[in-house]
């Protein structure tokens, strides 16, 4: 089973937004750490740690940066290598103070005045660390007692231990997302999350702060990550639903003078579905060729069902005609883009077609120029 635990990566998805008013201070003691430690202040971006001041502590550990001018998002405290203390600061902020045992520092026992959300990260972070620390004990569990002669009884009950533990901190994740009011927080939370898993609560929160912190442009970046993983999810989905040997969908529009026509009613024939719009270039200087075809393949099974992308009723029909179109099957919505086919099939350019067997399955796509004549000979020889 795979873990979702990955705290530290989520530092990928924050950036920042407008400046705030100089005059921040950040101070604090950081105890067991010897004087002279140099101390780091750094924002977080998405490849990057940026080292905007740094103080060194004085021989009880205390130390002070002044004056920093600074964008709201996620920062991280740092001293040499060791694990950092995150902070959250915005133009709200003027002086934060924290205090740390550095030797403990990986149990975030770190306190944080002064920024809410700091705190509230932390807490966060440790309720993280405690179910993560759950997972590992079921997952050490698991290996130790099951193996390939394991009862399916017994492998079943140490299943539904990892299901449980993985379920449980899941849960917790997108609570935090959908209650925090700070949107750090908020993508923080719900990064430990896989988004083919939870794409539905990735979708919810973006929707959230597009209508609530739009002006913001770590958030407006949040958003575009979403809509990116969207994009390609609906792209591998519809690359998966149209892959040769598929059936695909019917489609039932109107014709040229208002008459329904189906894609289904051809089965028995090999069938060309295209795709095209009597204003597409490439598509009118494609059409020659699947004349071609039609007129060589038409008495053996071959037919077309041609599917426009126009608005304009005239310049359909015109282009049908100057372009010789001469098979029956010429539907639209008049819809252009927006026309359910586009959804439906995933056509995001023109022209674009699938070549289909008697049952109505997918045999080729996209086939131009010669290779429709060589696949047709393939077929019909």
């Amino acid at each position: 089973m795979k873990t979702l635990f990955l705290l530290f990566s989520a530092i990928i998805f924050f950036s920042c937004q407008s400046t705030s008013k100089p005059g921040l201070t950040v101070k604090g003691q950081l105890k067991n750490q010897p004087a002279g430690t140099k101390v780091y202040l750094e924002e977080l971006t998405y490849s990057t740690r940026n080292a905007l001041d740094s103080a060194e502590l004085d021989s009880r550990g205390n130390f002070k940066i002044e004056e920093i001018i600074l964008k709201n998002g996620l920062y991280q405290l740092r001293m040499g290598s060791a694990n950092g203390i995150f902070l959250v600061l915005d133009e709200k902020n003027s002086n934060v103070e924290l205090t740390a045992d550095t030797s403990d520092i990986t149990n975030y026992t770190y306190k944080v005045k002064g920024s809410a959300p700091s705190e509230q990260l932390r807490k966060f972070i440790v309720q993280t660390k405690t179910y993560g620390e759950a997972f590992g004990r079921a997952m050490a569990t698991y290996k130790q007692n099951v193996n390939a002669e394991t009862p399916d009884s017994i492998v079943k009950k140490y299943e539904n231990e990892l299901a449980v533990a993985d379920s449980t901190f899941r849960l917790y994740a997108k609570n935090v997302a959908d209650t925090a009011s700070n949107p750090i927080l908020a993508i923080f939370a719900i990064s430990n999350l896989d988004y083919e898993r939870d794409s539905e609560t990735y979708d919810k929160l973006a929707a959230r702060m597009k209508v609530q912190q739009t002006s913001i442009p770590f958030v407006q970046s949040y958003v575009q990550m979403v809509d990116d993983q969207k994009s390609r999810s609906q792209q591998n989905e519809m690359g998966a639903k149209f892959q040769t040997g598929a059936a695909v969908p019917d489609i039932e529009l109107q014709d040229i003078n208002g008459n329904i026509r189906k894609l289904s009613s051809l089965h028995g024939s090999v069938v060309l579905l295209d795709f095209w719009a009597s204003w597409c270039g490439p598509c009118r200087r494609e059409n020659p060729t699947v004349v071609k075809a039609y007129q060589s393949f038409k008495d053996k099974g071959f037919t077309v069902f041609s599917v426009s992308l126009d608005t304009n009723k005239d310049k359909w029909i015109d282009g049908i005609k100057k372009d010789q179109l001469m098979w029956p099957d010429h539907v639209s919505d008049l819809q252009g883009w927006k026309s359910s086919v586009c959804e439906t099939f995933g056509v995001r350019a023109i022209p674009q077609n699938y070549l289909l067997d008697k049952e109505g399955k997918i045999i080729a796509s996209n086939l131009r120029g010669e290779e429709l004549i060589k696949t047709l000979e393939g077929i019909f020889q």
